[in-house]
């Protein structure tokens, strides 16, 4: 999510008459900000310290950080791009709740070259600087650590899908409380496979919001 909002946020500070032209990217992202999500619906969730949270793309950390510090829950955080797990594991070193694990979680075990753009980095965009980067199947990991999971955020730049099929294919979707989600639109057929996994999610969770493809929850059913 990159879009430069300055003309939105000048148009509307402004009250100008002239209504700026926008990007499809921007036009997803105004009703985000309308309603200030990156400071509220993201950060909004029943959680207490004994929570299990995982942050699925951890980039530089805004997002763990905030929500330990808001909640102190464990939070399992997986960046599988080298230079970012450094800094991580050098910025949580002394928070013994926070736990950070130098590869992602997907569908089966594997490598991939992922094209390195900061946060934009991804196995789906070509590019002139790549890295080898590990992923380990989900239900492996997830059978040696603790359910049920109360939180997981998922943003990992078109992953998002072959990690969802193996949640839901696997049942171990029904052991996750929240799903905090953004599907990425450079994906091949990346509108017809959103609608496909939501309605595969639907059968056991609840939209509790959507913004398509830039942010949208899912909670469990019954919670």
């Amino acid at each position: 999510m990159s879009a430069d909002l300055s003309r939105y946020f000048s148009y509307y500070s402004t009250l100008s008459e002239t209504l700026p032209t926008f990007s499809p990217e921007e036009c997803r992202v105004i009703p985000w900000f309308r309603v200030d999500g990156d400071k509220t619906l993201r950060y909004t969730y029943p959680l207490k310290k004994d929570s299990i949270v995982y942050d699925m793309g951890g980039y530089e950390g805004e997002w763990a950080a905030k929500i330990h510090k808001l909640y102190g829950c464990t939070i399992e955080v997986f960046e599988p791009v080298e230079k970012f797990a450094s800094i991580l594991e050098k910025d949580f070193r002394l928070i013994k709740k926070i736990h950070v694990h130098s590869f992602g979680l997907a569908g089966s075990n594997r490598t991939e070259k992922i094209n390195l753009d900061l946060a934009s980095s991804s196995t789906f965009k070509k590019g002139s600087k790549y890295e080898t980067i590990r992923l380990i199947k989900a239900k492996e990991f997830m059978a040696n650590n603790k359910l049920p999971i109360d939180l997981i955020k998922i943003n990992i730049e078109g992953g998002e899908y072959d990690l969802l099929d193996h949640l839901i294919k696997s049942g171990l979707i029904k052991n996750i409380k929240e799903i905090q989600l953004q599907f990425h639109v450079f994906v091949p057929n990346a509108r017809k496979e959103r609608l496909r996994i939501q309605r595969l999610l639907s059968k056991t969770h609840k939209m509790t919001f959507n913004y398509p493809f830039i942010w949208e929850n899912w909670r469990l059913k019954n919670e």
